[in-house]
């Protein structure tokens, strides 16, 4: 199946697609409404218009995430390919953006987190572009309005900001006109938001509490089935070894892939640094977490030639992944 998924073919789009499809059945044959999780409790001011405009149709609620993933995984194929470590086309990276997400049934609901995954995507291009440009203050200032604003979907991705202060350090020298049309552009959404409350006499220390708790509140252990739990370490091993293979391949490659390298691996550094240490960080940090790791993945097994071990992995993961889905279709 490897041999196969590495060509970037429209069989290759249209098996990704099926996969997709497929993985996600069980998404809309058992639908959930995620009223449990924190940032339905407290909307952040922008997700709750979309609870709004959704309402209580489970099945509404499901189709918009998965169109959300789908932005996500077009931008992963078509916007980041020249950036992001491949000589060629490939939609691998896709397709374990899609695999990651889906060996956890409990992330497949709509919530705030794939929409911050996308301006998140979106921010991370806009510093890469900042590499060799002459005067980019306004590449600085745009990511940090895309992160504030995606930070009025999910309040965490505020944590998120740090990265184009990384960016800053890595792609270029330190300016200061850059570092404070950053900051601007990272609050300018939040002050505009205050002054829309002010204007239409609504109670602005709610903005405040509602992002306080969604930074703070403890949103409790999530529950993950075993077989679940299976795959991630599979996954997660599986990562180890093709983080360890990028490193010893990064010198290899053009600079501006090594500092997108560098870029990549503080995402991920991040996402683990919420999961573990933030209270208000579940499961469904896993949205975020993969758009490193399907690059990560994908370069892994692009790069394996002619592997049998390679192969072998690839079909356990993408088989196991399968297996989680029906193993939740059963159960019910």
């Amino acid at each position: 199946m490897l041999t196969f998924f590495k060509k970037s073919t429209p069989g290759c789009i249209f098996a990704i697609t099926i996969i997709l499809c497929l993985l996600w059945i069980p998404a809309f044959m058992f639908p959930r409404s995620g009223a449990e999780h924190i940032y339905n409790a407290y909307p952040m001011p922008l997700y709750e218009l979309v609870i709004d405009l959704l309402g209580n149709n489970y099945f509404i609620n499901t189709l918009f995430a998965i169109l959300l993933m789908i932005a996500n995984l077009i931008l992963i194929s078509f916007g980041n390919s020249n950036e992001f470590f491949f000589d060629q086309k490939s939609f691998l990276p896709a397709l374990f953006y899609i695999i990651i997400n889906s060996a956890y049934p409990g992330n497949q609901i709509m919530n705030p987190v794939i929409v911050a995954t996308l301006f998140l995507n979106f921010a991370l291009i806009r510093i890469m572009n900042s590499y060799k440009q002459p005067v980019v203050c306004s590449h600085f200032f745009d990511a940090g309005i895309i992160i504030g604003v995606g930070s009025l979907f999910y309040a965490n991705l505020i944590w998120f900001g740090i990265l184009i202060f990384i960016g800053m350090a890595v792609f270029r020298s330190f300016e200061i006109r850059e570092f404070v049309s950053a900051i601007i552009g990272l609050f300018t959404p939040f002050g505009l938001t205050m002054a829309i409350y002010y204007l239409t006499d609504r109670d602005i220390s709610s903005l405040f509490s509602n992002f306080a708790a969604n930074l703070f509140m403890d949103e409790g252990l999530p529950f993950m089935s075993i077989s679940s739990i299976i795959v991630y370490l599979i996954i997660g091993i599986i990562l180890v070894l093709s983080i360890i293979n990028l490193v010893g391949r990064v010198n290899t490659k053009k600079i501006k892939v090594r500092k997108t390298f560098t870029m990549l691996m503080w995402t991920l550094v991040i996402s683990i640094i919420l999961f573990v240490l933030s209270p208000a960080v579940s499961l469904d940090i896993v949205w975020i977490m993969a758009l490193p790791c399907c690059f990560f993945l994908g370069h892994f097994f692009v790069y394996a030639k002619r592997n049998k071990l390679a192969e072998v992995l690839f079909d356990v993961i993408l088989l196991s992944v399968f297996l989680v889905q029906l193993i939740r279709v059963v159960r019910f």
